[in-house]
């Protein structure tokens, strides 16, 4: 919490650095897989973010888009899912059809169906997201890798390991060449 600390020591909590900082801390706790400080993090964000630029802001909605997640690999689903249909919701105000928002928001959709069990629901989902951003940001995107771990769990939670194994050794393969990976499929 040090960065969002020495942040909020000289700004005040409304200040996008500080926003900035905090979404950053919140992120890097995701990645360490310690969900609960994630998610206390990102509501405080949200909530700011809401309150100072309101709902339909592009920030508001990746806000709404890292709690969901979140709220997700908690098993607190229901509001998971209430924040993500949110976001689909405000997204077409703000983003044209190929911004690849819509493709986000459509993974953790499907990252959340998995979480829920509900594995040939979230399947098409997170494929699709997954090629999607691939083809729109690249395969060492951040975006792209979140998709492709998704889909890892998945098929993981699913007892499909063959599909497990492809995606296991794609990432294997981007992990090796790194930005030197192919631009698209």
């Amino acid at each position: 919490m040090r960065a969002s600390g020495v942040s909020r020591a000289y700004l005040d909590d409304e200040h996008p650095i500080t926003l900035m900082a905090m979404s950053n801390l919140a992120s890097g706790y995701v990645r360490q897989g310690r969900m609960q400080k994630a998610e206390v993090l990102q509501r405080q964000t949200l909530e700011i973010r809401r309150r100072v630029r309101g709902d339909e802001n592009p920030r508001t909605v990746r806000a709404m888009i890292n709690l969901a997640g979140s709220l997700c690999a908690l098993k607190e689903t229901e509001e998971g899912h209430k924040l993500l249909r949110e976001a689909a919701a405000i997204a077409p105000k703000l983003f044209p059809p190929e911004y690849y928002y819509h493709d986000v928001i459509a993974g953790q959709q499907g990252a959340c169906l998995g979480h829920d069990e509900e594995f040939e629901r979230a399947e098409p989902l997170l494929l699709a997201a997954y090629e999607d951003l691939w083809d729109k940001l690249c395969a060492w995107h951040g975006g792209s890798m979140d998709e492709l771990f998704a889909l890892i769990r998945l098929y993981e939670g699913w007892g499909m390991a063959a599909r497990e194994a492809y995606y296991r050794a794609t990432l294997e393969e981007i992990q090796e060449h790194g930005e030197g990976f192919p631009e698209s499929k």
